[in-house]
């Protein structure tokens, strides 16, 4: 059985719930989409980080899909995947903790 979990219903702005937090915990399979505008959104990026601290504590699967952006861009924070990373950055200059997480 496969049940999805989408954070399309939350608003812009909001905090992340820890409900949240804990659906990705419970979760075996993470599929991450990186679009243009992923790395503008601190939502995306502080659950992007969780993602990962499972992957790497407990050996959750991570799926990446890229969609308009090249793996390269992503990795390399380049192309326009690291200009909304930079502005981002700007957004949040006084939070270097959030940052580099």
């Amino acid at each position: 059985m496969i049940n999805t979990f989408l954070d399309d219903e939350f608003k812009r702005g909001d905090q992340i719930s820890p409900s949240l937090f804990n659906t990705i915990e419970r979760s075996k399979i993470s599929l991450i989409i990186f679009s243009k505008e992923y790395s503008s959104s601190l939502w995306c990026l502080e659950e992007l980080v969780k993602i990962l601290e499972c992957k790497n504590s407990y050996g959750k699967i991570v799926i990446p899909v890229f969609y308009g952006v090249y793996p390269s861009d992503v990795g390399n924070q380049i192309g326009t995947f690291g200009d909304a990373l930079t502005e981002l950055e700007k957004r949040f200059k006084g939070s270097q903790e959030t940052l580099q997480r």
